[in-house]
């Protein structure tokens, strides 16, 4: 028998039992409800794993509201290592990262008219490079996005291998409605929540983009 606690909408349904909560901020932090109401203990070692997920599954606590600063409260109670983890997470790289870093960012593109006008900020990542770095760190690109002003979308497009590409999208409130990536990402297999979502998408990177573009009306 499998329980999947998830707190994607997207969720599929597999496994034999399934506790789905899309109000929850995090999926540690139900996790962390069904250790509780077991009476299970909760040690430093398991509480920093948990934490570890709270943060990002809920981008570093910008998103989850109230719900993950509670879920941050009874771990942090329960011994959590909030500070190594939180470098290790969001902050570690190696040195010649930096060099990397400046030149991909030299590459990313805006396009302000794109979503009503709205924005996307736009950046791919050749597989030459994602095969040589730390997948974290390319990750993280998507943090240097995010923050564009001009921009209420941003889209990371990753050559995970020849021929497909991993994608990561964004979406922050600004101008007008926010927009749901959450419902980009599913219309190409992926899921995730509305201001944060994935997918993983046949074709290069020119291909994905274009795709990517029709559907960022």
């Amino acid at each position: 028998e499998v329980l999947v606690v998830d707190h994607h909408r997207s969720n599929p349904g597999f496994g034999t039992h399934l506790f789905l909560d899309p109000g929850a901020a995090s999926t540690a932090s139900m996790v962390l409800d069904v250790l509780e109401a077991g009476r299970y203990p909760v040690d430093p070692e398991l509480a920093t794993s948990l934490y570890a997920g709270l943060v990002t599954d809920t981008g570093s606590f910008r998103w989850g509201g109230a719900g993950s600063h509670d879920t941050a409260r009874r771990l942090l109670a329960a011994g959590a290592e909030a500070r190594a983890v939180g470098f290790a997470l969001l902050d570690a790289h190696s040195f010649p990262w930096l060099r990397v870093l400046g030149e991909l960012l030299s590459t990313a593109r805006l396009d302000p008219g794109a979503v009503g006008g709205r924005g996307v900020v736009w950046l791919t990542v050749p597989h030459e490079v994602v095969a040589s770095a730390d997948e974290a760190d390319v990750e993280s690109l998507v943090s240097h996005l995010q923050g564009v002003r001009e921009a209420q979308v941003a889209v990371l497009v990753k050559e995970i291998r020849p021929g497909e590409c991993a994608v990561s999208l964004r979406s922050r409130p600004g101008r007008g409605d926010s927009i749901d990536v959450s419902a980009v990402a599913s219309a190409l297999g992926g899921g995730g929540h509305p201001a944060a979502a994935g997918c993983t998408v046949r074709g290069d990177a020119a291909r994905v983009t274009a795709r990517l573009r029709e559907l960022l009306v």
